[in-house]
């Protein structure tokens, strides 16, 4: 019982809550109002109907001021329909009716006509029903049938941002209205029963979930949230707890059979933060046997076939190193791959980087010295996690930090592509460091090819500028 009436009053809070956002996101617009009113007193009836349903006292006069804010909420949703679809001639000749038969039905709902008698027993909320009743359920119906009559009509002759918006908010309310209008008017009328009115209030978690998704996704009601990150990770914790608490709640009866109160406390706290830990656990796991359980088998062939065909396809200078830097950086699996380019004064230059890690990958440098041994044997050159290198003959037998391969065309080095640790945390192989020295010659042909298509376009550029003048 306690629990029912604390969840009813959050879904009150929230209501309200929601309210307040919308109005003060644009307090000029009518349909903002009209939203915010209809918010305001759907949190009204749901206060009503914890107390009716929760504490002993006053319950007729309680009950009887529920069927009133009913009524109240039935009108503000009809007058929001009218204020969306922006039909005010309509509303001109309906309004001052509408706003006749709330308040006779609202006066009405205040004597026995509609509620005779209101008693909270052990089963729950029982109520004696007047004569009026049904007339009574039936305005309100008809009231919720009018609304979304007028916003189905706007929505078929609306298109693009403003028919996204209608079909939120159209899917928003209507099954929350439905199952409220069928657990607190329907039911009690044909089983002359109020125990299960309790839940018509509870429906609101579906309007509050569509709504924020029309907020986030299509900016309802010119409606804007700024969610940050901390906030999706608690959302998503929370549902990840879905599961665990659906079954902590079958099991409830004995569990609070078995464990003492003091017991029972500590038992949840456990279990919550188990259930918090097994996400980042899994997750933290996962990354680890990835890296180092989890492994492909390389094709180096296809490797050697896919960047022949792709380098021979490309001119540009810029889009060959972005590619050559791609390929060698998919082919190997390296964090990063950086391009340095032999300039004329005989010094290298970065021109190009790849990472798959931005934020801990930054481009790699390419000491005096390592250009010195790469511009002498021409081989492929391994500094060590110590700052030692050497030329590399064979297989090396632990991970190092970076592999930097010559760029070879004829007999001079004109770039280096240097690469960083493997993301699998592997060390280099010599069949590794054979494609990268096989991928390289490859691309030291493309680059010389790429640099005198370059020539030759500044050449005629010259050459046109000359005849042009």
């Amino acid at each position: 019982m306690l629990t029912s009436f604390i969840l009813l009053i959050l879904l009150a809070t929230l209501h309200w809550l929601l309210s307040l956002h919308v109005l003060r996101s644009n307090r000029h617009a009518p349909e903002n109002w009209a939203f915010a009113f209809f918010a305001l007193f759907a949190g009204l009836w749901t206060v009503s109907i914890a107390v009716a349903h929760h504490i002993p006292r006053s319950t007729l006069v309680v009950t009887r001021l529920t069927f009133v804010l009913g009524a109240i909420l039935a009108f503000t949703f009809l007058r929001m329909a009218f204020i969306t679809v922006d039909v005010p001639s309509l509303w001109l000749r309906l309004g001052p009716l509408a706003v006749f038969l709330t308040a006779a039905f609202s006066v009405l709902a205040l004597t026995s006509y509609v509620v005779v008698d209101a008693r909270l027993v052990q089963t729950g909320l029982t109520v004696g029903y007047g004569v009026a009743y049904p007339l009574f359920a039936s305005h309100i119906v008809l009231y919720f049938a009018v609304g979304f009559l007028l916003l189905a009509s706007s929505y078929r002759r609306a298109f693009g941002l403003m028919r996204a918006r209608l079909r939120c908010l159209i899917m928003s309310l209507s099954l929350p209205i439905l199952g409220a209008v069928t657990t607190n008017l329907l039911l009690p009328l044909l089983f002359n029963r109020s125990t299960v009115g309790v839940y018509g209030p509870v429906f609101a978690i579906i309007f509050f979930a569509l709504t924020v998704h029309g907020f986030i996704r299509y900016r309802l009601f010119d409606v804007t949230l700024f969610i940050t990150h901390s906030a999706t990770s608690l959302l998503a914790l929370l549902v990840s707890l879905i599961p665990s608490s659906v079954f902590l709640l079958v099991c409830w009866s004995r569990l609070a059979d078995t464990f003492r109160p003091t017991e029972l406390l500590f038992f949840l706290m456990a279990f919550v933060l188990v259930g918090a830990a097994t996400p980042a656990i899994r997750q933290t796991t996962g990354r680890a046997l990835d890296s180092y359980v989890f492994r492909t088998r390389p094709d180096y062939k296809g490797a050697l076939r896919e960047a022949s065909r792709l380098l021979t396809r490309v001119l540009s200078l810029n889009s060959l190193l972005r590619l050559i830097a791609k390929t060698i950086a998919d082919s190997i699996g390296a964090t990063s791959v950086t391009i340095f380019l032999l300039r004329e004064d005989g010094s290298f230059w970065a021109v190009c980087n790849e990472t798959s890690r931005p934020e801990t990958s930054p481009p790699l440098v390419l000491p005096d010295s390592i250009q010195r041994t790469l511009t002498e044997f021409k081989k492929p050159v391994i500094l060590d996690a110590a700052g030692g290198h050497e030329p590399s003959h064979g297989p090396r037998t632990e991970p190092h930090e970076v592999l930097f391969v010559p760029v070879v065309s004829g007999d001079e080095v004109i770039g280096v592509v240097a690469l960083g640790s493997k993301r699998s945390g592997d060390p280099f192989f010599s069949q590794d460091i054979d494609l990268l020295s096989t991928l390289a010659n490859q691309a030291g042909v493309a680059i010389k090819n790429a640099q005198l298509y370059e020539q030759v376009v500044l050449i005629n550029e010259y050459l046109q500028n000359i005849v042009g003048t």
